[in-house]
């Protein structure tokens, strides 16, 4: 029986889970187990402070206030069993609170980036509650409703904190600050099965206390007995509200019992008069109570004007005063249960009223005010133009005052640049002339059309006047004519004043420009002074006598920096994303803001960056960087930046009223380090001056602008590093940026290296597929850094945090963990360690062997604790607290190379990496951070001493250290100091020393782009002589270079001299004109006869070297090259053999000169030997270009040193002669070796013996219209002596005539300079070309011709002539010349001319006078257009490149003025000519659409150059117009044959004022002129190109869900579609520059239909007109039971601009079928195509034989059998049935089974 029950037990557990396993298949419901899904932490903080607001678990209803940014902070825990299903995040925000920031910093619909979720399910849309429409679908208030999230898959814990961020409304606030707001928050989990799990609400508290407050528009009036307040207004104040719909808004007036209130108008809300509907009367004042009806609306605050009447028979005394007050404001609050609405509470105004009587009652209120300026000029620059003086009107009567006069004295202490004087304006006021003054003694009248008008003021300014910028305005009188009435000057500067009383003299410290001021001066204080301004202003009836008048004084201020007003770019991202930051830094508001010298501080805290940094209206200096801070355990890095702006002053009021401002932009990246929270403009930026404490400069805020306006959080952490220690502005920004980070520690290692050459900090990142280029190469002197910042962004407390960095010192493999590529190779000393304040370290020493793999830590059993950083292996920092949720600390290891490290390291490396390892709440972590590497270059330079003093007989020389230390200096051609750098010496033991500079730099950077190259240079011990004291390119050398030391003796000195001598016709005068050589020489030696042949030589006493050098110095300023040249002047050259012989005194390289004067002996400088030896040299003459015959000898000096065995040096000179001809003698030096030896004689040339003067004259007559010459009157000078003043060839009626040698060596007059000699001719007459001087016999020739010059009215003579001169000796000897003329003529045939006497001349000169032909050209323009401009328009003309296709309909150019542009040519001088029908200076032309258009023909008359500019006129259409402008330049020139030619040339400006040529062709026939006109691209057209499926036949259902079973074709009953049913289509285009849907990249794409039906292919979008074709087909599937469709269709768009420049198009449909027939479809100008048709069939099937039932079992044989009924399957998801089914199932085995037990049993 067991066995049976088992049996039946386990068919039945077999039953259950066939059934179980069935259930999900078949979509079958069941319950989830949530338990555990819940939530653990649900708080609200201040997004910006952090602080908690709220625990919401803990039943805390949170109380917030408008304005602020909340976080709402929500935990939750995931049990194992959802852990990887979706699970959800549920909130919701009722109204009056709105989101403001999302995780994954989007409210776009999707997948995000994020640790805790994977996608924005349901992002916040408002609930559609609050009426009215508020808020608007695009207002960020919208932004409540329901918000989903899907958690990241896999999590177990889940935590948002500070991400999901929102604001309360204050619209919906009333006036109590206890206010609730119900189930504000509803926060719950779900899964995909189960809702609202863990649900949690809460209300809200709205803590503000809204209420309502008043400010005073117009706070007083004056007004006439009988008449009625029109002016008096006051404002209410406070925040918008959702009011209350049928609801009453209430005020109070109370006013004087003996007054009448007429009304009040309300102004702003409702425009319409309130109703009194109450009245009380205390016997003083009544109190009235004024209504309007509140139709319900998102409401501001109302204004009401007062209308208040005083009875024409009011006993009031004159000019007395009552007092009228506004108070107990009441509007109601929309769903405000119980209604507290708001209400002004005890704020009230009051205004007052002033009474006045008479017949013409006038009233004029004045305010004289006492300005307080900031004054730069005082210790900087300033152009800057502030308000010095103030004079406030106002008119308090409806009625016009009598005429007026206004009279100012201006600045009198002068202390001032004025540039600016405003006087009252009202539109209808009509003015006198201006009188006025200046400071330069000018004075004048002025129309009142110079006067600037705006607001309340009218602007004169100095420039205005035609005075100079800097030129002070001293004194302005003009006739202001009545006053208006109701003209009111003081109330646009009321919210400034003091109080509201006029006799109050000084203003806040706030500024408004011109336009609100009556009567104002403005301009800036003079350099270096801070006196007062003091104005005195007179406003009096005009035609009587004024008073003394009011005094206005301006008082000097410190500098003020104000803050400049910016803005983010975003206001929420994630860690890794980039924002923007830009603004204006001056004159953001209505502030004045000058500034000066500016200076920015750029501030980056740690896991921010920032690039593309630029200013406007200044030069952004390199950034210096100032240092790196800790700020709460965050590194912060400073930059500063100068900007350059000259000598000006930046801001709104520049000399000239205009604005020069300046704005700021910046991209700022982030990182995963980047703290979490909002940051604001003033967190990276800081402003401020130069010198700003030392000018005693001051911050100031802006009055309307003063958020986040300054820098005070770092003030005390920078110190007097940034800015002196004081504060900064910044920009002002409100909302500021949210950073959002993933849930996680964050840790990054960097590595920077700091070049000791420059100074400069470069970072690297090490890549080990390219160590080569990402290996920073480190030299001496330089330092590496490894700076690692740790950031908790997990929003837990990390317990503890430990950094391993690894110590370099030691050569040593640690593992891959440590030393990814082994052992380290490059020893690098520790130079420093420092960390946040946070952070404590210590050294560790590993124990030997213990090596780490990747994100493995060494733990307290591998090191022991040392206290030298020299034995350590690694640095171990350890936080000193624990690191609460973002927080973060940073260390800092710097290392060096070390002293030992020589060139032997060059290319090695050192790879290596540091570990993080933390705990959090148990879970301990541990990874390696980044790798880096560091490699070395270094040059050695070894050097041997050789020391020749008897192996130290002396004992002089310095010991080895000694010498190294005090003997040897390196330097370098980089001019870095190398000056502590000290070698190595050895003593070798052998009169030699080893000298070794090890490690040396070997580049100026860490990159081979600039090596260094070394100089040692050696300062000999005392009594040694160094025969080399200088190595240079010490670095270059393959072998060791040696230094050699000599023990010293006494030196031979010499003082080697020539002598000269002269002969032939020597000169009595030293230089023409001056006095003689004997005179000069003897004045110059005080008395005594001298020698004209042998004066005293050079060297024999200072004051001949003095005479010679005067001579010598003035001729050479006269434009010789050579000293040799000076007239009379002998120069002699000493020049060594070896280039070690010594040289005289003062010698460079191996020639030393000394000059003399006619005849005597010159001497050269001393000349020291300091060693014995051989000395040999050479002395010659210098040939100069003088007219003398020079010595060319050749002396060789040679000097023999021998020591005398005393140490003292003795010299013994020989000397020989080298003739020019070869011939060498020995010269005789006398018994005592003092004769001088060395003469050099010179001779004189003889006129007639040796040389000849010869002078050749030109003839020039004229035909024509030759020009009357007048002689010139007695006193002036004649046109030939102007002639030396002017450039003769362009000069009228001069002509100039040149003579060329056909031989450079042939002589030319005198004075002449090259080859070609000129004279000029003034209309006619004779010339010459100077004289000539023949020194030697033989032929010479000649050309003269005349120039061509620029005279239009002369026919240039083209004749030219060959003169020769043949020059020979006659029978006496003496030089003769004859003369020979040939005459070329302009045809080529030539004439011989001969003259007979000597003064006679063959050359002759023809010129005609006659108007030359003019010049003509016609200057054309060519338009060009882009873009989206109508191609249905034909243009003028075709234009290279442009498309004229018409498509759609043509226009003219009558039809379509809007696209005809027109060009003007405008002339430069109003002398130019221009073409004809021009009008004034300009002609102008149209070209429709594009093309090209002339201006006609302009014809030149005379030659010059001629200026025009084109350019294009700017119209009012949407295009984007060329502002180019073209300068055309004519050069007309004459060719000197009577004509005259246009050349032209031309530059485009374009629209930033950048200057190119334009290139006008290789024939200077280019049009040039092309401008291009952009036209804007049209909106697209879209289109959704649709397919339809038509099936026939024995099509199936139309599936909804596909089955797994094949369908039965055989039973007639229903077929259910498969996968095969679904029929695919492709749409292709013909081009691949055609558009296709959905913006696909490829030529195709696919849509598909499931059996029937239809589907499109997803947008098309067209930009731009044109013809687009496409194919559509159906793809031939595998259903063998389906004929598939081969049509093929032909989509063709034809897109056009309409009429109106907007897209459109048309189409045509082809359909191509199977057999190639090609049939139209369709053609219309719709705006959409028609399905294309494609039809497939399904055949019937063949009918098949239906098979017999089979019987179903019976118990009794005897009954006949049942036929089974054949079952349809249940459709999916029918759950019922399929139970049923398996239910049966179950029964019928368990009645089986029950048959075969009882079959068992009876067997």
């Amino acid at each position: 029986m067991k066995r049976k029950a088992r049996i039946v037990a386990g068919l039945l557990l077999a039953a259950v889970a066939f059934v179980a396993a069935l259930l999900p298949n078949l979509s079958v419901a069941y319950a989830e187990d949530t338990t555990g899904l819940q939530i653990n932490a649900l708080s609200i903080e201040d997004a910006s402070t952090h602080a908690q607001v709220a625990d919401l678990l803990a039943g805390q209803t949170p109380a917030l206030k408008a304005g602020v940014t909340y976080a709402l902070n929500v935990g939750y825990t995931i049990p194992a069993s959802l852990q990887f299903s979706p699970t959800y995040l549920n909130v919701r925000f009722g109204d009056g609170l709105y989101v403001t920031g999302l995780p994954g910093a989007t409210f776009t619909v999707g997948g995000i980036s994020n640790t805790s979720f994977s996608n924005l399910v349901t992002a916040p849309t408002g609930t559609g509650a609050l009426p009215y429409g508020y808020p608007g679908a695009s207002s960020e208030k919208n932004r409540s409703g329901d918000l989903v999230y899907m958690t990241n898959n896999g999590l177990t814990q889940v935590s948002s904190r500070g991400e999901i961020q929102f604001k309360l409304d204050d619209a919906v606030e009333n006036q109590s600050a206890s206010q609730v707001i119900a189930n504000a928050i509803r926060v719950s989990l779900s899964t995909a099965a189960t809702q609202n799990v863990d649900p949690h609400t809460s209300s809200v508290t709205a803590a503000d206390a809204m209420t309502y407050g008043f400010w005073a528009d117009q706070s007083t009036e004056v007004i006439s007995k009988g008449g009625t307040t029109s002016t008096l207004q006051v404002s209410a104040t406070g925040s918008k509200v959702l009011t209350e719909a049928n609801s009453k808004t209430t005020v109070q007036v109370v006013y004087p019992s003996d007054t009448e209130l007429v009304g009040v108008n309300e102004t702003s809300l409702y425009n319409t008069a309130g109703t009194i509907v109450s009245t009380t009367d205390d016997g003083t004042n009544k109190t009235a109570t004024v209504e309007w009806n509140e139709p319900g609306s998102y409401a501001g605050t109302p204004t009401f004007k007062p209308q208040i009447k005083v009875p024409a028979s009011s006993t009031r005394p004159n000019n007395s005063t009552f007092n009228v007050t506004i108070k107990n404001l009441t509007m109601s609050v929309w769903n405000d249960t119980p209604n507290v609405n708001r209400s002004s509470g005890n704020a009230s105004s009051t205004l007052t009223v002033t009474v006045i009587d008479g017949l013409n009652p006038e009233r004029l209120t004045t305010h004289a005010l006492v300005d307080t300026a900031p004054n730069w000029a005082y210790k900087k620059n300033d152009t800057y133009n502030v308000r010095l003086g103030t004079y406030l009107i106002k008119n308090e009567l409806s009625t016009d005052t009598a005429p007026k006069t206004l009279e100012m004295t201006i600045d009198q202490n002068q202390t001032a640049i004025i540039r600016g004087v405003t006087i009252p304006y009202k539109a209808g006021m009509t003015y006198g002339p201006i009188h006025w003054t200046a400071s330069d003694g000018t004075s004048g009248t002025a129309d009142p059309s110079i006067l600037r008008t705006s607001g309340v003021s009218a602007l004169i300014t100095n420039t205005a006047l035609g005075l100079d910028i800097n030129t002070s305005i001293t004194s302005i009188k003009v006739d202001l004519g009545p006053i208006l009435g109701g003209y009111d000057g003081i109330r646009p500067m009321s919210d400034l004043l003091d109080t509201w009383n006029p006799n109050n003299k000084h203003v806040t410290d706030e500024y408004y420009g011109w336009s609100y001021i009556s009567n104002g001066i403005y301009g800036s204080w003079k350099k270096g002074t801070n006196a007062d301004v003091v104005t005195n202003v007179k406003l009096y009836n005009t035609g009587t006598t004024p008073d003394a008048g009011v005094t206005l004084t301006a008082k000097s201020g410190a500098p003020k920096v104000l803050n400049g007003v910016g803005s983010i770019d975003k206001t929420q991202i994630n860690g890794g994303e980039t924002f923007k930051i830009s603004g204006r830094i001056d004159d953001a508001n209505w502030d004045w803001n000058p500034l000066q010298e500016p200076v920015l501080y750029v501030i980056m805290p740690e896991g921010f960056t920032y690039s593309n940094l630029t200013v406007s209206n200044g030069t952004l200096s390199a950034p210096e960087f100032v240092g790196t801070y800790d700020k709460d355990g965050v590194a912060v890095k400073v930059w500063k930046y100068t900007i350059d702006v000259g000598d000006e002053t930046r801001g709104q009021y520049q000399p000239d009223f205009t604005s020069k401002n300046m704005t700021l932009s910046m991209d700022v990246h982030t990182t995963d380090l980047a703290g979490k929270g909002i940051y604001h403009i003033n967190d990276f930026i800081g402003i401020t001056t130069k010198d700003f404490k030392e000018i005693g400069a001051q911050i100031k805020s802006e009055h309307w602008d003063r958020s986040n306006w300054n820098t005070h959080k770092y003030t005390s952490l920078f110190g007097n590093s940034v800015n002196s220690g004081e504060d900064m502005v910044s920009l002002s920004e409100r909302p500021g940026i949210n950073i959002a980070q993933a849930s996680a520690i964050a840790a990054a290692s960097t590595l920077s290296v700091k070049d000791a050459a420059s100074g400069t900090v470069t970072d690297y990142t090490y890549d080990s597929a390219n160590p080569g280029a990402t290996t920073p190469v480190m030299q001496r002197g330089d330092t590496a850094t490894v700076h690692i910042a740790v950031r908790n962004n997990t929003g837990n407390t990390a317990n503890t945090t430990q950094l391993f960095v690894p110590l370099l010192s030691k050569s040593v493999n640690r593992g891959a963990g440590i030393t990814p590529e082994g052992a380290t190779q490059l020893p690098l000393a520790l130079e420093g360690v420092s960390t946040s304040s946070n952070f404590s370290y210590k050294y560790i020493k590993l124990n030997p062997g213990v090596t780490y793999a990747p994100n493995h830590a060494p733990q307290p059993s591998d090191y022991t604790v040392v206290n030298d950083p020299a034995e350590a292996d690694m640095v171990l920092f350890t936080s000193t607290h624990a690191l609460a949720a973002n927080s973060g600390g940073f260390v800092d290891v710097t290392y060096k190379v070390a002293d030992n490290v020589d060139a032997s390291y060059t290319g090695k490396r050192s790879v290596f990496s540091s570990v993080l390892d933390y705990d959090i709440a148990g879970n301990h972590s541990t990874r390696s951070l980044s790798t880096h590497a560091l490699g070395f270059a270094g040059i050695d330079i070894t050097i041997k001493k050789i020391w020749k003093d008897n192996n130290n007989a002396a004992g002089k020389r310095p010991a080895p250290a000694a010498f190294g230390a005090n003997n040897l200096e390196l330097t370098n051609d980089k001019n870095f100091d190398t000056s502590a750098i000290t070698p190595d010496v050895t003593d070798n033991g052998d009169n030699t020393y080893t000298i070794v500079y090890r490690g040396l730099r070997k580049y100026v950077d860490n990159t081979a782009a600039d090596t260094i190259s070394y100089t040692i240079a050696e300062n000999p011990p005392n009594y040694y002589y160094a025969e080399r004291t200088h190595i240079f390119t010490a670095e270059q050398y393959t072998e060791t270079q040696t230094l050699t030391n000599e023990y010293r003796v006494m030196p031979a000195i010499v003082n080697p001299s020539v002598k000269k001598e002269v002969t032939g016709d020597v000169p009595v005068e030293i230089h023409p004109g001056s006095p003689s050589p004997a005179s000069l020489l003897d004045s110059l030696l005080n008395g005594g006869a001298a020698d004209v042949a042998n004066p005293p030589g050079a060297g024999n006493d200072g004051l001949s070297d003095s005479f010679i050098d005067n001579l010598i110095n003035n001729f050479l300023e006269n434009g010789s090259e050579d000293e040799a040249d000076a007239p009379n002047v002998f120069v002699f050259e000493l020049r060594r053999l070896d280039p070690s012989s010594p040289m005289p005194e003062g010698s460079t390289g191996d020639t030393a000169r000394t000059r003399r004067i006619l005849a005597g002996d010159a001497k050269f400088k001393n000349i020291t030997f300091e060693q014995p030896g051989t000395y040999v040299y050479t002395i010659k003459e210098i040939e100069g270009n003088q007219d003398i015959d020079y010595d060319k000898s050749v002396y060789t000096l040679t000097y023999t040193v021998t020591d005398n065995g005393s140490g003292q040096l003795q010299a013994k000179r020989a000397l020989s002669k080298t003739a020019p001809d070869g011939t060498v003698t020995v010269i005789d030096l006398g018994e005592n070796n003092d004769v001088n030896g060395a003469v050099f004689t010179n001779h004189y040339p003889e006129e007639g013996t040796d040389y000849l003067y010869h002078t050749e004259y030109i003839e020039k007559d004229v035909t024509g219209d030759i020009p009357h010459f007048y002689p010139p009157k007695a006193g002036e000078p004649s046109p030939a002596s102007l002639l030396n003043d002017v450039e003769p060839v362009n000069e009228p009626d001069v002509f100039t005539f040149t003579l060329t040698r056909d031989d450079s060596s042939y002589p030319m007059p005198e004075g002449t300079e090259g080859d070609t000699a000129s004279t000029t001719i003034y209309i006619n007459g004779a010339s010459s070309f100077g004289q000539f001087k023949f020194t030697e016999e033989g032929t010479y020739t000649y050309t003269v011709r005349e120039l061509t010059g620029s005279q239009t009215n002369v026919r240039y003579d083209k004749t030219y002539y060959k003169l020769k001169y043949v020059v020979s000796r006659n029978e006496d000897g003496k030089l003769e010349l004859k003369r020979f003329y040939t005459k070329i003529n302009p045809d080529g045939t030539t004439q011989e001319i001969t003259v007979a006497e000597n003064w006679e001349t063959g050359i002759r000169f023809v010129n005609h006078y006659a108007d030359p032909e003019p010049a003509k050209h016609a200057p054309s323009v060519t338009k060009i257009v882009e873009g989206g401009y109508p191609r249905n328009i034909v243009p003028d003309t075709s234009t290279p490149g442009m498309t004229t296709t018409a498509l759609g309909g043509t226009r003219t150019t009558t039809e379509d003025e809007d696209n005809t542009f027109t060009f003007t040519l405008k002339r430069t001088d109003p002398s130019y000519p221009m073409p004809e029908n021009s009008t004034g200076d300009t002609k102008q032309t149209k070209i429709l659409l594009h093309g090209t258009a002339s201006f006609g023909e302009i014809t030149f008359t005379e030659a010059g150059t001629y200026t025009y500019t084109i350019y294009e006129e700017m119209g009012t259409q949407g295009i984007r117009y060329d502002q180019s402008v073209y300068t055309l330049i004519y050069k007309v020139t004459y060719d000197g044959e009577g004509h005259l030619k246009a050349e032209r040339t031309m530059t485009k400006a374009d629209e930033d004022g950048n200057v190119t040529t334009v290139d006008l062709g290789e024939n200077n026939d280019a049009v040039g002129a092309v401008f291009t006109n952009v036209y804007p691209d049209p909106l697209p057209v879209r289109d959704y190109p649709v397919v339809q499926k038509v099936v026939t036949g024995n099509a199936p259902d139309a599936p909804t869900d596909y089955p797994s079973v094949l369908p039965d074709d055989n039973g007639g009953n229903p077929r259910t579609a498969t996968t095969q049913d679904v029929f695919k289509f492709t749409l292709t285009r013909n081009d691949p520059s055609y558009p296709m849907p959905n913006n696909a990249t490829t030529d195709s794409v696919e849509t598909s239909v499931a059996v029937s039906g239809d589907n499109n292919f997803g947008e098309l979008v067209f930009t731009q007109p044109g013809t687009y074709v496409y194919t559509i087909k159906e793809v031939t599937g595998t259903n063998q039971r389906v004929t598939y469709d081969k049509s093929v269709y032909t989509l063709t768009y034809t897109v056009f601009k309409n009429d109106d420049g907007e897209l459109d198009f048309t189409y045509h449909i082809t359909k191509t079928a199977e057999d190639g027939t090609v049939s139209d479809v369709d053609q219309c100008d719709c705006h959409s195509t028609p399905p294309l048709v494609f039809t497939n069939d399904y055949p019937e099937p063949e009918p098949q034989p239906t098979p017999d039932p089979e019987p179903t079992p019976n118990s009794d044989p005897h009954k006949p059998s049942k036929t089974k009924k054949k079952r349809v399957l249940p459709d999916t998801g029918d759950v019922a049935e399929l139970v049923i089914a398996s239910v049966g199932m179950v029964a019928s085995g368990i009645t089986a089974l029950g048959f075969a037990l009882r079959a068992r049993k009876q067997k």
